[in-house]
C-alpha cells in the first residue's frame, strides 16, 4: 500500500506491523442499556480523546455489556485505546493509555483498542500515535465524506517504528519526562495569560470605583437613545440578502458579538425590503449592543450601521454626555451586578425596561473619556502579550509533536545525556516574545 514516505530508521530499529505488537479490539458495546446484560461504566469516545491516561478519576457513564463484552472489552492496563471514528480524519486515531485496570469499566463503541503482547511496549505505541508520521498516515487510511473511520484491515496491518521491547520503554520513558516538562510550560503560559487578563479587569473595576463619590449615578435611559432589536431570524429569512448585494442592512445575532468588542461585519444582512416590512430601526457606528437573553450582559460597540435581533438592545449615547467606550468598559466591568437582575423561566434574561434603569456613574465627559483611554490602553497592552502568549503556547505545541516524531523514530538517542527539550524550548520562547 502507498503511504505517507517513510523515515530510515537507525539500526535495530524496523517497520512492523501494530497487530505484531498487540492484540487488536474494536468495541461492540453502545451507550444503552440492556435487560439481562451486566451494568458496567462505559469509557467513551471523548473520554480517549480528552485524557492522556485512562483512570478511575473520570467520571464514565453508566450503560450495560454482555458478559462477553465484559470479558474482552474491560478497560485493562498497558492497554492503548485510539478513536477510531469520527466527523474528520484530524480527530481519527487519538490515543491515550491506561495505567492500571479498572474492573467494571469497559471501552464504548467508536474505539479501537491495542493490547500490548509485551507489558514494555504499551506506552510507545501511544507516543506512535502521536507521531506526525502516523499522524499522516491515518489521514489516508481514513475514508468517508460525513464520517470517516479507520477499518480492521487499517487498524491491524498500519505499520509503525519498533526498536524492540527494552529500547521502546527507554523511548516512552524519555518522553514521560520530556513531554511532562512541556506540558507544565504551556499550562503555565496558559495560566499566566489568565492572570495578565484578572490585572486588566482589576485595574479597570479600580478605575470606576475611583470616581469620586459625589458624582451622582444616573440611570442610562436618561443618557442615550435605545434601540430595540427586531424579531427572531427565522422572521426575517426570506428577506436574507445576498453576499455580494451593494444595498443590504447588516444583521447582528448574538454570534456575531461572541469574542469580540467591536463588531465590524455580520454572517447576514438585511434588504431594505426586509427592514421596512419588519419596522426595524438602523442603529448608526459606535452604538452599543447590549445581550438581553443567551449571552446575557454581554457587550460589543458596532463600528458600522447595522440593525439586530430580538436578543440584543441598541445604546447609542448622547454626544458630550456619555462616552461609548466608557459606557462599554462600564457595563462589562459591572455584568456580575447586571446578571444579579436576571430573571429565569427557560433561560436567564433581562428586558429593555431594566436595561434603561440601569444606574452608572457619571464623571464630567472628559473624565469619562481619560478613563476610557487609560482602559483601552491597558487593553492593548493585554491583547498584545495574550498574542505572544498564543505564538509561544503554538511553538510549544509544534515542538512536543515534533520530539515525538524524532523519538519513536529513533533520531533521538534516548541514553545520551540531553538538554532539558522544556529548557530550550524556554529560551526560543522569550526569542519569539
Amino acid at each position: 500500500m502507498s503511504g505517507v514516505p517513510r523515515t530510515e530508521l537507525p539500526s535495530g530499529w524496523d517497520w512492523v506491523p501494530l497487530d505484531s505488537l498487540a492484540n487488536v479490539l474494536v468495541s461492540t458495546v453502545d451507550k444503552k442499556s440492556h435487560e439481562g446484560e451486566a451494568p458496567v461504566r462505559l469509557c467513551n469516545y471523548t473520554d480517549v480523546y480528552y485524557n492522556d491516561e485512562i483512570t478511575g478519576d473520570i467520571d464514565f457513564m453508566p450503560a450495560t455489556a454482555s458478559f462477553d463484552q465484559v470479558s474482552r472489552f474491560t478497560v485493562t492496563a498497558g492497554d492503548v485505546p485510539i478513536t477510531k471514528d469520527s466527523e474528520t480524519s484530524n480527530d481519527i486515531g487519538r490515543p491515550s493509555f491506561v495505567p492500571k485496570t479498572l474492573p467494571g469499566i469497559v471501552y464504548g463503541y467508536h474505539l479501537a483498542i491495542y493490547r500490548p503482547l509485551d507489558t514494555l511496549t504499551g506506552p510507545f505505541i501511544r507516543y506512535v500515535f502521536e507521531a506526525s508520521s502516523t499522524r499522516g498516515e491515518l489521514e489516508l487510511r481514513t475514508p468517508g465524506v460525513t464520517r470517516v473511520g479507520l477499518s480492521r484491515e487499517t487498524l491491524r496491518n498500519l505499520r509503525v517504528p519498533f526498536p524492540g521491547p527494552v529500547v521502546a520503554r527507554a523511548v516512552a520513558d524519555y518522553l514521560d519526562h520530556e513531554t511532562a516538562e512541556i506540558d507544565a510550560l504551556i499550562v503555565d503560559l496558559d495560566q499566566f495569560g489568565g492572570l495578565l487578563a484578572e490585572r486588566h479587569y482589576a485595574m479597570a473595576t479600580k478605575l470606576f470605583a475611583s470616581i469620586d463619590s459625589e458624582t451622582r449615578p444616573r440611570p442610562l435611559g436618561t443618557m442615550a437613545t435605545f434601540i430595540s432589536g427586531g424579531t427572531p431570524d427565522p422572521a426575517v429569512e426570506r428577506f436574507w440578502a445576498d453576499a455580494d448585494s451593494d444595498v443590504a442592512f447588516r444583521w447582528v445575532a448574538i454570534s456575531d458579538m461572541s469574542g469580540t468588542d467591536t463588531v465590524v461585519d455580520t454572517a447576514k444582512s438585511l434588504t431594505p425590503m426586509g427592514l421596512a416590512d419588519r419596522r426595524l430601526q438602523v442603529a448608526p457606528p459606535g452604538t452599543v449592543l447590549f445581550a438581553m437573553y443567551a449571552s446575557v450582559g454581554e457587550v460589543a460597540r458596532l463600528a458600522t450601521q447595522a440593525t439586530f435581533n430580538q436578543a440584543i438592545i441598541g445604546i447609542t449615547p448622547y454626544p458630550n454626555v456619555l462616552d461609548p467606550t466608557y459606557l462599554q468598559r462600564y457595563l462589562e466591568s459591572a455584568r456580575p451586578e447586571l446578571l444579579a437582575e436576571v430573571r429565569s423561566n427557560t433561560q436567564a434574561n433581562l428586558n429593555a425596561h431594566q436595561v434603561r434603569h440601569f444606574v452608572i456613574p457619571t464623571p464630567e465627559f472628559p473624565i469619562q473619556q481619560q478613563i476610557a483611554a487609560d482602559i483601552e490602553f491597558s487593553l492593548a497592552t493585554l491583547r498584545s502579550a495574550q498574542a505572544d502568549l498564543t505564538r509561544a503556547i503554538a511553538l510549544a505545541k509544534e515542538r512536543r509533536a515534533a520530539l515525538i516524531t524524532a523519538a519513536v523514530t529513533g533520531q533521538i538517542d534516548v541514553t545520551a545525556k540531553h538538554r532539558p527539550a522544556a529548557e530550550q524550548l524556554e529560551d526560543d520562547i522569550k526569542e519569539l516574545t
